[in-house]
């Protein structure tokens, strides 16, 4: 890794192709069954209907495989709680916030990330493709207290073990944000 934790430049040309697609990325987080056994709780199911009524065309096996991804990018099982404060999405600064991904932070987690010393990309086990020297940090607002499932986000790998990320950052999963909270807005 570089002085900022950044893939070196030479990795990234062998491998841009599976680097961009994102496609050897995995969480090192709480395991498939485990995930599975999380979704079989009341919490649990809670998780997974918040997930259905964001997208109501996808199918039961759809709103599955999403869960399943987001529930085991965390180190521990998601706790749900009452939100009623603003919550940040760090997106690199040359691209634009997806307004699809349900993965937030507090800003004052950003903050500690940044008082650690720890890059990033690093601090939130972000994939190579979204690592960056400068990051856009764009808010949303609950337009009223809002059910969110907090973790600790886990290590991950990409390309067989050949970048790793150390995670260990607070994410905060809002699985219905386009029907709860107000649009992205740069912060």
């Amino acid at each position: 890794m570089s002085e900022q934790g950044l893939v070196p430049e030479e990795l990234k040309r062998q491998y841009i192709a599976q680097i961009d697609k994102g496609n050897t990325f995995e969480t090192l987080g709480v395991s498939v069954q485990v995930a599975r056994d999380y979704l079989d709780t009341p919490e649990g199911s809670v998780y997974w209907q918040r997930l259905a009524e964001a997208d109501r065309d996808a199918s039961a096996f759809e709103i599955d495989a999403r869960a399943i991804e987001q529930i085991t990018s965390g180190r521990d099982l998601p706790r749900m709680a009452l939100l009623d404060e603003p919550l940040v999405k760090l997106t690199r600064a040359d691209r634009e916030v997806s307004v699809h991904s349900p993965y937030f932070a507090r800003e004052a987690e950003v903050n500690d990330a940044l008082a650690s010393g720890r890059s990033l990309h690093d601090y939130f086990g972000l994939p190579a493709n979204s690592e960056a020297t400068r990051y856009r940090m764009d808010e949303i607002r609950p337009l009223a207290p809002t059910e969110v499932f907090i973790s600790r986000i886990a290590p991950t790998s990409e390309l067989g073990g050949r970048i790793t990320r150390t995670g260990g950052g607070e994410q905060y999963l809002v699985p219905k944000d386009a029907l709860i909270y107000s649009p992205p807005e740069a912060s």
